[in-house]
């Protein structure tokens, strides 16, 4: 078992439904490569594109997007919740997950880290 299988097998039920159908849908479907960065699953293109966040106070996920920012405003699905950068979804139950709006979500994510060179907010240029 790798770092992030086993990092998602110490979750309860519920939360390990929901990180396996993301993860399994970031790396078997669109070749995301997974890591474990501060203590939560991440997945990489050519740079850090999203990571799932389990809530820590309910029984859910938050689908964090890196860039959020960058990203289109037709992601009405996708909360800044006061981040400049990051834009997430929040998701407690696979039967309410909006796949179609997600779905593009994730697609206009992975091109944006493919062709738009990522710049850190810290760095100078």
């Amino acid at each position: 078992m790798n770092p992030v299988e086993t990092y998602i097998f110490e979750q309860s039920e519920n939360k390990q439904q929901i990180l396996t159908f993301f993860h399994d849908l970031f790396v078997n479907q669109y070749g995301l490569t997974a890591n474990i960065k501060w203590k939560i699953p991440t997945y990489y293109g050519k740079t850090w594109v999203t990571y799932l966040n389990p809530d820590k106070k309910k029984d859910g996920i938050h689908v964090c997007f890196v860039r959020g920012n960058e990203l289109s405003e037709k992601h009405s699905i996708l909360k800044a919740e006061g981040r400049k950068m990051v834009k997430s979804m929040y998701v407690d139950s696979l039967d309410k997950i909006p796949y179609e709006q997600f779905i593009d979500c994730i697609k206009e994510a992975i091109t944006l880290d493919k062709t738009v060179k990522y710049k850190a907010p810290n760095s100078k240029k």
